[in-house]
């Protein structure tokens, strides 16, 4: 099976690295690419990658370090994966502003993202006990696209949300920040899409779509926060949530992404897939364990809890009138 595992994953990033127009469209030599990728060197990494289920943005790093360093000096595998990560946030909230003006770097992002984007996607199928393969953040099959009312939008988050490399980089930030955002929304919209294909299936109106779209790109607007913003991330990443949706003019995903707060909603005026994503998120929250903190789908009561008890500017009698009625 490893065996197997090493040949797919192989040849995938052979096939994408010395893809023509690419390796074009960044100035490099094919010759170059093969010399590195070919090597005895990347083959045993890339098998141990495997064999240790350690797909992480470090592994990554250690494994196409022979064929990055040459264009540009990593002085530190830490502060090159900072380096990188700052890229790519640059590339989804161009306002952080914080990238070096360095080609060479920026191209040495864009191999190290490429090759990642391939090893975060033989994540989501490996068999293994973390959290991002055992709710992967797979978007929906080609026919249920096809089916959908506004197909050409959610294409479109499809395209850009790739082209961005969201996913690659939230993976990468809770490397080099330490938050866990990723695991969070993974869960979120592995539920969102759980329960709106089981609506679906039963006959019920509803665009698995926006579902899907508002799913993984809820918390977008996390790393739209910097500086004094930082501070206040729960309340302004909706703002870039939605400043995000409309850079890319995708209306519909957006407005139900960007309204995701449990707190100031009237539900009789929400659409059920803005339901299911508030549902959803209400559901999947980090536990502390004596390990640390961890992602976690809690039970709908004990969710109402973790919730209730992070309530800003609600005193006492207020919670315990909110609990009572509940309870009624």
């Amino acid at each position: 099976m490893t065996k197997l595992n090493f040949k797919y994953l192989y040849n995938k990033i052979s096939k994408s690295l010395k893809n023509n127009s690419w390796i074009k469209k960044q100035g490099i030599n094919k010759e170059y690419i093969s010399l590195h990728i070919d090597s005895l060197e990347f083959n045993k990494k890339l098998s141990k990658m495997i064999i240790n289920q350690d797909f992480s943005a470090k592994s990554t790093l250690q494994l196409c370090k022979g064929l990055l360093e040459s264009i540009y000096p990593i002085k530190s595998e830490e502060e090159c994966l900072k380096e990188i990560y700052t890229y790519s946030l640059n590339k989804t909230f161009p306002h952080t502003n914080k990238i070096k003006n360095d080609s060479n770097l920026n191209i040495c992002a864009e191999i190290f993202l490429k090759i990642f984007c391939i090893i975060n996607d033989f994540e989501k199928d490996y068999d293994s006990s973390n959290f991002k393969s055992k709710y992967p953040l797979n978007f929906l099959k080609d026919e249920e696209i096809e089916a959908l009312e506004r197909p050409h939008e959610y294409k479109k988050f499809l395209s850009n949300f790739k082209k961005d490399y969201i996913y690659e980089m939230m993976k990468l930030s809770e490397e080099v920040m330490g938050f866990n955002t990723l695991d969070h929304v993974c869960g979120v919209h592995y539920l969102c899409v759980h329960i709106g294909r089981q609506l679906k299936k039963i006959g019920i109106p509803i665009d698995l779509g926006r579902v899907s779209g508002a799913g993984a790109g809820h918390d977008i607007g996390k790393y739209g926060c910097t500086g004094e913003d930082l501070k206040r991330v729960p309340h302004l990443h909706y703002y870039y949530t939605d400043q995000w949706f409309k850079r890319y003019n995708i209306p519909y995903i957006g407005n139900i992404a960007m309204n995701h707060s449990t707190w100031d909603l009237e539900v009789e005026n929400l659409s059920l897939e803005s339901l299911i994503l508030i549902y959803s998120d209400f559901r999947v929250k980090n536990m502390e364990t004596n390990s640390g903190y961890r992602m976690h789908i809690y039970s709908l009561e004990d969710s109402f809890y973790v919730i209730l008890n992070k309530l800003e500017n609600l005193d006492e009698k207020k919670k315990k009138d909110i609990k009572v009625f509940i309870q009624n």
